[in-house]
């Protein structure tokens, strides 16, 4: 493996150009990786790409916003003005603006060419959790831990509806293709969703399986706007048909226990010779897992139903799901019922549904079988730097080696650019992984 490095200001970076291809999944390379991109006493929360793909930002408790390059990972801009922690951002869909949401109860406006706080929006009594832009550009909706929701005008900056949402703390958004439906997640367990226009509810759904309800961690419209992706913090994935009120597919973590004389062996014994799969209930069949290599590993194929092991994905944090497309030469495609939107998408497109995750990994299923497919290593590896430790002044040589193994194994959030051409994800700890589809 050939590998090339570059640092930037307090961030390591690392090129990697090699990488292995499996046919029977996503295959990714690692393009680079940042380390602690807010400092090691800053906890991130949000990492998203611009809309054309120039640049990804990051925040954090540190009160910044942080621009980068994706394809170099240099720092392009910094952001002050936020009083509190940083909770979410978004861009504009013109590329020209972001917005964030803090603690501080503000929703500030910026112009990425100068770095400007244009507006600062007010109104939220409790911290803002969450930002979504209508696919125009002129409607901006956020959700608080005041249970409500509001409709802003961008042009004037003012709050057009409040919605009252929910019971408990609103702690994700989406809004529709069209921009007609708003649909929020709540840690009252609750998903609803909401006419644009007149801000009536038109729809409540609830996963109350065995006479208890969840907490809704995350929610996200299908690019067709007739599916709902929800996470919730019994560790599981539920893609919705809304419509008629149910849920067709459920994802989860299912790990096989690694072999050990004692029975039992360390967190990382198990990470790396613990062998993965998901419930398929279309096939049932077991064949031989294939290598991990190059920080991704293949998790289609496996031996053995026995000791296995389920996890949850997450039930601490609110990490994200995202919907994934990887070319098919099929003639027919099966998903083009969750796939097919405004953006005339080709029927040759599988879709594969893509979540964080709090054991250090980016996870993959294949949609329709629910099989776990794929899942890409986002853990730090201080070893990797072990020859550059020459290289490195004091402060930074102390934070490597301070980092808490807790927060980097939490895959806070995952972002994709160009339908999952280029992923990014950002560690609690702010490990910043960039992958290439390949």
């Amino acid at each position: 493996m050939t590998e090339t490095e570059e640092q930037n200001q307090n961030s390591d970076i690392k090129i990697i150009e090699n990488s292995s291809k499996s046919p029977n999944s996503p295959n990714y390379k690692l393009r680079y990786k940042l380390k602690n991109v807010h400092g090691v006493n800053s906890l991130t929360s949000s990492i998203k790409f611009s809309p054309n793909g120039r640049f990804f930002a990051t925040c954090s408790t540190d009160k910044t916003i942080k621009i980068w390059l994706t394809d170099s990972g240099k720092l392009f801009r910094i952001l002050k003005g936020h009083q509190k922690g940083i909770s979410d951002i978004c861009w504009s869909p013109n590329n020209r603006y972001i917005v964030s949401s803090s603690d501080d109860l503000t929703i500030r406006i910026w112009n990425l060419e100068f770095g400007e706080c244009l507006k600062v929006l007010r109104g939220h009594t409790y911290s803002i959790t969450c930002l979504k832009f209508n696919y125009k550009g002129n409607l901006l909706i956020s959700g608080s831990a005041d249970e409500n929701i509001r409709i802003w005008d961008l042009q004037y900056g003012k709050c057009l509806k409040t919605l009252s949402a929910h019971s408990d703390p609103v702690v994700s958004l989406d809004i529709s293709y069209d921009g007609s439906i708003i649909v929020s997640g709540s840690y009252d367990g609750l998903i609803r969703l909401f006419d644009t226009e007149t801000g009536q509810c038109l729809k409540t759904l609830i996963y109350d399986k065995g006479d208890s309800s969840f907490p809704v961690s995350f929610v996200k419209f299908s690019p067709n706007s007739k599916f709902i992706l929800s996470s919730t913090l019994d560790g599981s994935i539920r893609l919705w048909d809304y419509m008629n009120n149910k849920v067709v597919k459920t994802y989860k973590y299912t790990e096989l226990e690694p072999e050990s004389e004692s029975g039992s062996g360390s967190a990382s014994d198990s990470e790396s010779k613990s062998k993965l799969k998901f419930e398929n209930n279309a096939n049932n069949e077991n064949t031989e897992n294939t290598e991990n290599t190059e920080n991704t590993e293949d998790t289609e194929n496996n031996e053995n139903n026995e000791n296995l092991e389920e996890k949850p994905i997450f039930e601490k944090y609110s990490c994200n799901s995202l919907f994934l497309t990887q070319f098919s030469s099929k003639s027919e495609n099966e998903d083009s019922d969750i796939i097919e939107s405004g953006n005339n998408q080709s029927n040759n497109n599988k879709i594969i549904v893509c979540s964080s995750s709090e054991w250090g990994y980016v996870l993959m299923w294949d949609l329709q079988t629910k099989q776990l497919i794929k899942r890409l290593n986002c853990i730090y590896d201080d070893n990797d730097d072990k020859d550059d430790k020459d290289d490195q002044d004091e402060s930074t040589t102390t934070s490597s080696s301070s980092s808490s193994p807790l927060s980097s194994k939490v895959i806070i959030h995952v972002d994709s650019y160009d339908d999952g051409k280029i992923l990014a994800s950002i560690s609690l700890d702010g490990n910043v992984f960039i992958w290439d589809s390949v």
